[in-house]
């Protein structure tokens, strides 16, 4: 509200405001104040947070003292004066009007759930304009009957209202909270799912969340639910011959996120997966603990070193290890060159070698980098917080994943997979649907926004829902179903609107055709290099003799391995396209299986599913099958646009596969001139053997031959000589 106005007009602003708008803003002021003393004091990175908060104070201390603050915050005074407009300092600071410094952050209050509901307009089943509020996690999950969600089931049943909650986080533990406050019971143990339920027990949360539609779909290695969709009755003892009108859903969907924020939130993952294994060595000792106490009739005790010898040593090895990147390497490798370090040292930045904070050549940018990293800090807090506390929780938290994550579930979340320099600055994540339709009436969802946002993420899922909502013409929503209908759409669709371009979302699409159409350009290129380097070996085979065999090898070796790296490319492409095929084709069937669930639930007899005939036994019978036929043809819509979307990414596979293909041909032609050109490096060099065996020889046989003769003949002269010295004598 206040951003684009003077300092000393957001007051005036401020007292013009009705109180509901000064209330959103003294909130938002005083969730910043909460957040500064949570980065201050938090137990993780306490020092690191308070250092920031001083390096601050300590820089906007440094800019006011210095010589060009002084000059021109005078010079703003005249200006002001002479223009008869007030001065920032004499004016009250009247906000935030309520700070309480024993306030502690807590990431339930801070995350904000929305709750949206649809009353009966009064046109037969038709339901009127959607009214969307938001409250905190925190007061949607306590207890009380004078819970929301509690009151949406007491008053959406009988009063035929539409209720939609939502809560951005793949969280187990608020999910089981949110099921049993909807049933108005206190929180279930769903630890007794395994086992035989208890007579107690079997409340309709309970029934819900059973270990077949709850935690039986979980798999727990890489923290995912499997892809689901099936009808779920609450009914108490035995089952009833209705269809039952719950329907429990999980689908995963593509969404993105800066690259940044994903490497960021991964570390907070990787430090909480190496506390992980202490905190489930105590949740295994519970459980023997447990164990023992129900079997008192066991004359023997289980000791429990006996299922886990490992708990005696005195050292437990780290889970994983930190990887090693490129910014790792470096200052190691030039360490001992001080000379050579500095060609990788920024001209314009430098880091305090003692706290290593980022320092600026002018007062004024380090106020800037010190304010950038402060709010940094405050932004991934609620983030932070929740892996912190939820992802070791039983029941866990879910984290976002990347594609090469869901394409092997079994990695782990520490894994790195931004090795690729070429990598944009946005990442291509894989998201969780989990939704809930009760009692033909009500629709929960749990799926997460992107890390670091605030509420109004433009490409938000959530955020595309409401907007959606707010612009629906009346009659578009006559059953839980249609509103269903309406989440899965835009959580099918992203990536493939092309008319949604907010924010800084990525258009993937597009990326894996310039992708794709660069790896086809490098190819041409190195088609063109390789018939050129063709037509030089030629020549060069052609002559009786060349010293450049050495040379034209390490030209072949430069020329595979760049069209090997090409080869690795193009095969990373086709690894994130079957990917995301997969994840449509899971969507697919989840989406056809939602339809024909909901169907059954709308004409249960059955009489609509293929029947064009619209003879009616009296006006509910026709608005149901009115109702029906809306579903359907919706439905329908649906899961024809994700076939469209599997058949943008089978095309795009074809081509990165002929791609592919032509790379493979290239390789072995080159492989085939290697080796031709090794065969003719060979045959020289036999030749040049065989040259030399025969000079070896020629020499032999002359050694041989006129050695002796030579022997003979100088011992001959030399007699010679001396019978000729002896006669004359």
């Amino acid at each position: 509200y206040t951003q684009f106005l003077e300092f000393y007009e957001r007051v005036i602003f401020f007292r013009r405001l009705s109180p509901e708008q000064q209330e959103r803003i003294d909130s938002h002021l005083r969730r910043i104040h909460v957040l500064r003393k949570a980065v201050e004091y938090d137990e993780k990175d306490g020092k690191i947070g308070k250092l920031l908060i001083d390096n601050m104070s300590f820089s906007m201390e440094e800019w006011k003292k210095s010589e060009l603050f002084a000059m021109n915050i005078e010079r703003v005074r005249v200006w002001r004066s002479d223009r008869g407009q007030p001065n920032g300092e004499s004016e009250p600071r009247a906000f935030p009007r309520e700070v309480n410094p024993q306030w502690v952050y807590d990431v339930e209050r801070d995350s904000r759930c929305s709750i949206v509901s649809f009353p009966k307009s009064g046109h037969g089943e038709e339901h009127g304009v959607a009214c969307i509020k938001e409250i905190n996690v925190y007061e949607a999950l306590k207890k009380g009957h004078n819970n929301h969600l509690t009151q949406a089931r007491a008053q959406g049943i009988p009063n035929e209202t539409i209720n939609y909650f939502h809560v951005p986080a793949n969280n187990m533990t608020w999910v089981e909270k949110a099921m049993s406050r909807y049933y108005g019971v206190d929180d279930v143990d769903f630890d007794a799912i395994d086992r035989e339920p208890r007579p107690g027990k079997l409340s309709g949360a309970y029934m819900l969340l059973r270990s077949m539609f709850w935690k039986g779909q979980e798999n727990v290695g890489s923290r995912h639910m499997w892809p689901m969709c099936e009808n779920v009755s609450t009914e108490r003892g035995a089952a009833s011959s209705s269809t039952p009108d719950n329907i429990a859903l999980f689908a995963p969907f593509l969404h993105w996120d800066t690259d940044w924020s994903r490497r960021l939130l991964l570390e907070v993952v990787t430090e909480e997966e190496e506390c992980g294994k202490t905190i489930e060595e105590k949740r295994y000792r519970e459980h023997l603990r447990r164990a023992r106490s129900d079997r008192h009739h066991l004359q023997d005790r289980i000791d429990e070193h006996d299922f886990n010898p490992s708990l005696d040593s005195p050292e437990q090895p780290k889970l994983f290890k930190k990887s090693v990147t490129f910014s790792d390497i470096v200052p190691e490798v030039l360490a001992p060159y001080p000379k050579l370090s500095r060609h990788f040292q920024s001209r314009i930045f430098r880091r305090d070698p003692l706290s290593g904070r980022l320092l600026a050549g002018h007062k004024l940018g380090q106020v800037l980098i010190d304010a950038a990293r402060l709010h940094g800090a405050m932004v991934w807090m609620r983030d932070k917080s929740m892996i912190r506390r939820f992802l070791h929780h039983d029941p866990p938290l879910h984290p976002r994943r990347t594609l090469y994550q869901a394409a092997y579930t079994r990695k782990s979340m520490h894994w790195r997979d931004d090795q690729d320099s070429r990598k944009v600055a946005r990442a291509v994540m894989v998201d969780q649907l989990w939704m809930w339709v009760l009692d033909g009436r009500s629709l929960i969802t749990f799926f997460p926004s992107r890390y670091g946002v605030d509420y109004r993420d433009p490409s938000g899922v959530h955020e595309l829902v409401k907007r959606r909502l707010r612009n629906l013409p009346r009659g578009q929503i006559r059953t839980v179903y249609d509103l269903a209908l309406i989440v899965l759409s835009e959580v099918t669709n992203v990536f493939f609107d092309r008319a949604k371009t907010q924010d800084n979302q990525p258009q993937v699409l597009d990326t894996f055709e310039r992708s794709i159409g660069d790896i086809i350009h490098q190819q041409a290129i190195s088609v063109n290099r390789l018939q050129v380097l063709s037509g030089k070996i030629a020549s060069v085979m052609s002559l009786p003799s060349s010293d450049q065999s050495l040379t034209w090898t390490i030209h072949f070796a430069r020329r595979v391995a760049a069209d090997i790296k090409l080869h690795n490319d193009i095969d990373t492409i086709i690894e994130q396209l079957d990917t995301m095929l997969m994840i449509k084709n899971q969507q697919i069937e989840v989406m056809t299986k939602f339809a024909k669930n909901a169907a059954d639930i709308l004409d249960p007899p059955g009489l609509w599913h293929a029947s064009t005939n619209w003879s009616y036994s009296g006006e509910k019978s026709k608005q149901r099958k009115e109702n029906y036929l809306h579903f359907k043809a919706n439905a329908d819509a649906i899961l024809e646009n994700i076939h469209g979307h599997v058949r943008q990414l089978e095309r795009l596979r074809q081509r990165a596969e002929d791609v592919s293909a032509r790379l493979e041909k290239q390789l072995a032609l080159e492989q085939q001139q290697a080796s031709a050109f090794n065969d003719w490096q060979n045959a020289k060099r036999v030749e040049k053997a065989a040259d030399q065996g025969r000079a070896v020889m020629m020499f032999t046989s002359v050694t041989i031959v006129f050695l002796p003769l030579s022997f003979m003949t100088s011992l001959f002269w030399n007699e010679q000589q001396h019978l000729y010295t002896f006669r004359r004598r």
